[in-house]
């Protein structure tokens, strides 16, 4: 079976529209290969047999859709990364909400531990704590009037003596044969009525709020990423044109493509070494890669080349010829095509700068840790 292309050829060839050297070229070509000529001979049938089928005239504006012949149209790449987050956040959503709901019907948490006072113990007491002072003051009151007179005569020695030493413990002893009168303060802990504590919910609103923020965005975001035409400023609607879903102007028509990113990268040796740069910035910081960057608008990829390897090395090159094309992004800020160029030094003066915080030069056996997929496939093979 032939190639696209050389089928191609015969259909043009039967249709007159090649040159006569070309002609030359197809016919000889004919004689020397029976496959060819049996193609040659498939297609001349083909034609044959369309040529009879009655005409058909097919309207201005029909166009066959995936929809049409029940195939679904293709997503873009990022829609299954926001459906995960719109699921997830809305799952975290209703379940910080139930939580929520429920904590007032359940305990979280254990039974509130009893307050000490300095030192861990239960001296912490108010009760106790009152109850040699409201000791003292009845002791007082009893007592007759002679010994009270003695008391009286003997307070400036007391207060004298009380300058000099601290009070013992025994100063503060409740006599056995007195027992004090219960007071509202002296009344059991549990009889006074305790303030009711009221706990705060397990999951923070914050948290809610977030959850339901990023479940909303997501789900925005899945919708569409281009919201307004920007001829028109009028709103798009998503429609399936050439092949994929796509944001559409219902007023003027305009279709967003979204074009893929170009990068140009240079391999630069010398004596069996390479020329590589260090990155100082995410991803694959502190690993190393060809000098490399995006290719501008309007830009020739050659130039963009160039110009990326004197602003990350300083040094001047010569492009000699393309090495490879690699496509495929790696990562969300990545080129979907990197062009790969062969150049060599023409001028300069070697100084890492831009996203590179070091250039040197590297033996082929001796490579250091590399980044990206493509630096990769370019040096190791």
């Amino acid at each position: 079976m032939k190639n696209f292309r050389e089928i191609e050829q015969l259909s043009a060839y039967l249709d007159g529209q090649l040159n006569a050297s070309e002609t030359v070229r197809v016919e000889s070509r004919i004689k020397s290969d029976p496959e060819l000529a049996s193609v040659l001979n498939d297609l001349r049938t083909t034609r044959s047999l369309l040529r009879k089928l009655p005409a058909r005239k097919a309207p201005r504006n029909f166009t066959l859709t995936r929809k049409m012949v029940g195939l679904k149209p293709p997503l873009p790449r990022t829609y299954p990364l926001f459906r995960l987050a719109t699921a997830f956040a809305t799952v975290l959503f209703l379940l910080s909400f139930s939580v929520n709901a429920l904590s007032p019907y359940f305990s979280f948490g254990g039974a509130a531990a009893p307050v000490f006072g300095y030192g861990g113990g239960g001296g912490g007491d108010a009760t106790a704590m009152e109850a040699p002072a409201a000791t003292e003051e009845m002791s007082v009151q009893e007592m007759p009037p002679a010994e009270e007179a003695a008391t009286e005569a003997a307070v400036p020695e007391a207060t004298e003596e009380a300058r000099v030493t601290e009070p013992t413990p025994e100063a503060f002893a409740v006599p056995k044969d007195v027992q004090p009168e219960p007071t509202a303060q002296a009344q059991p802990q549990e009889l006074q009525p305790q303030p009711e504590v009221q706990g705060e919910a397990p999951v923070p609103a914050a948290w809610m709020i977030a959850f339901l923020v990023i479940g909303i965005l997501s789900a925005l975001a899945i919708d569409s990423f281009i919201k307004f035409c920007p001829r028109c400023a009028a709103e798009v609607t998503r429609e399936d044109k050439f092949g994929m879903v796509r944001p559409v102007c219902p007023q003027c028509g305009w279709i967003y493509f979204q074009d893929p990113k170009v990068a140009a990268a240079v391999l630069i040796e010398e004596g069996g070494r390479v020329l590589l740069v260090r990155r100082t910035n995410e991803p694959f910081r502190g690993l190393w890669t060809l000098p490399a960057g995006f290719v501008n608008g309007g830009e020739d990829p050659a130039e963009a080349a160039a110009r990326e390897c004197f602003e990350e090395t300083g040094l001047t090159v010569r492009i000699t010829r393309v090495l490879d094309v690699i496509s495929g992004r790696e990562h969300e800020r990545g080129a979907d095509f990197i062009i790969v160029y062969c150049a060599e030094v023409i001028g300069g003066e070697m100084s890492p700068a831009d996203d590179a915080d070091a250039v040197e030069w590297f033996e082929r056996g001796n490579l250091p840790p590399l980044a990206f997929k493509a630096t990769q496939k370019v040096l190791l093979g």
